[in-house]
């Protein structure tokens, strides 16, 4: 351990020892003067264009124009994730499909948050589909009728 990383983790140690009384507590605000605003550089201009950029498409596209929506070639050639998570495909299906099925109100908590993270695991709307025509994809089941979702 260097002599700076001793330093720091003395400094540390009194802060974790000292008395209650000359600690802050997590509710007590910083000094406004210690805050301080971020600063600008080429990284983070380039990130926040770029995200701007794959936006502004993302809103031409739902609109129905007509590509090239975009004159970056980078974003021209390649497919990037939604900048909203929940407006891709298979975040579509989970909400339609998974959870807003039509059966919702006939479902506890608990099913629901199983056939999402059985969805999670999968990802995939065609795999769901097959899994679904297969078993009752619910934790509690139909126990009379229906046999285990997990020996399909």
């Amino acid at each position: 351990m260097t002599h700076a990383e001793e330093q720091q983790l003395a400094a540390w140690q009194a802060k974790i020892n000292a008395p209650a009384s000359e600690r802050k507590t997590r509710t007590q605000a910083a000094e406004p003067s210690a805050i301080t605003a971020p600063t600008s550089n080429p990284i983070y201009n380039a990130y926040w264009k770029f995200a701007a950029e794959r936006q502004s498409v993302f809103y031409k596209r739902m609109r129905g124009e007509p590509g090239p929506w975009s004159q970056d070639p980078i974003i021209q050639q390649y497919t990037f994730t939604n900048a909203y998570r929940a407006s891709d495909r298979a975040s579509q299906f989970l909400i339609r499909n998974v959870i807003y099925d039509g059966h919702e109100n006939q479902r506890g908590p608990e099913d629901t948050f199983f056939r999402v993270l059985l969805f999670k695991i999968v990802n995939l709307p065609e795999t769901w589909e097959y899994l679904q025509g297969k078993a009752d994809l619910t934790w509690t089941g139909d126990k009379a009728t229906s046999t285990p979702w997990i020996t399909c």
